[in-house]
């Protein structure tokens, strides 16, 4: 499972805070055991791809791998 994680330059993207770096460390975060962990990692997903309703580049390559998920 998100094996093609790495193939993107996330550096190149960006999301509501800037370059959208933390994004893959994210998108692994949902596959966290605990319960907190996702429910922040889902959060801070959100508020960064999709904030106040305007979505960001790095939605655009996110949502494949939500759709994995």
């Amino acid at each position: 499972m998100l094996e093609k994680l790495d193939q993107i330059d996330w550096s190149s993207l960006v999301h509501s805070y800037g370059y959208a770096t933390d994004v893959p460390d994210l998108l692994q975060g949902i596959t966290s055991l605990d319960p907190n962990v996702r429910k922040n990692v889902w959060r801070m997903l959100y508020s960064s791809i999709l904030y106040e309703e305007a979505v960001y580049e790095a939605a655009a390559r996110a949502v494949p791998f939500l759709i994995e998920l």
